[in-house]
């Protein structure tokens, strides 16, 4: 029920977030500037980028059991190998009628010009939220906050971004607490890149 909600969520971010439908073929990005010119749209540079390889190859490894369990207990974790559906290499852990969550990268080429494709989209509204925000010191905009969900795009790079969909059901411990859950998961993403990239681990703030 979960996995079907997020899926619904992603189809209303289709053009910016990588969600694509069956009979897509083109995935070029919609905006031609050069990346040297990047940032753009009033997005903020990312000051510290991240190599994402190491959660492209294991993206259900981003997080300990341990930390994942801190939301809930988790029945399955589902891991999305193509990167020619909604995301690129991601992972969902499924918290059974309760809750699930989302991470992972929209599909290579989709979207090639990070957090500025989001402010592009955020001045035309074309978001159900637009609230910028940072999570351990990278740049962040929560794009959805209506009812039981929270959805964030952190940006690693000037060129790359990561998306974070929390959705909960009024029975679960975190209805109510949506972005919380997102902005933590958040942090495991990046401690777990910085700890691949050779970096001290993130401050919380």
């Amino acid at each position: 029920m979960k996995l079907k909600m997020i899926l619904g969520i992603c189809l209303i971010n289709l053009s910016i977030l990588g969600c694509s439908s069956s009979n897509e073929s083109n995935h070029s990005p919609q905006n031609s500037t050069p990346i040297t010119t990047l940032p753009t749209d009033g997005a903020p540079a990312v000051i510290s980028p991240l190599d994402i390889s190491a959660a492209e190859k294991d993206p259900c490894g981003i997080a300990s059991k341990q930390q994942i369990e801190s939301f809930g207990d988790v029945l399955q974790n589902i891991k999305q190998e193509s990167t020619s559906g909604s995301f690129g290499p991601s992972c969902t852990w499924d918290f059974g009628r309760a809750s699930s969550l989302l991470i992972g990268p929209p599909p290579p080429g989709r979207t090639i010009r990070g957090l500025s494709d989001i402010y592009q989209k955020g001045k035309a509204n074309g978001f159900l939220s637009f609230s910028p925000t940072t999570i351990a010191n990278y740049p962040a905009v929560v794009i959805d906050r209506s009812r039981g969900n929270c959805d964030i795009v952190i940006g690693l790079r000037d060129t790359q971004i990561y998306n974070i969909l929390y959705s909960a059901n009024p029975d679960s411990p975190n209805w109510g607490i949506e972005c919380e859950v997102t902005r933590k998961a958040g942090e495991f993403l990046i401690e777990y890149l910085k700890i691949h990239n050779n970096e001290p681990p993130p401050t919380s703030n």
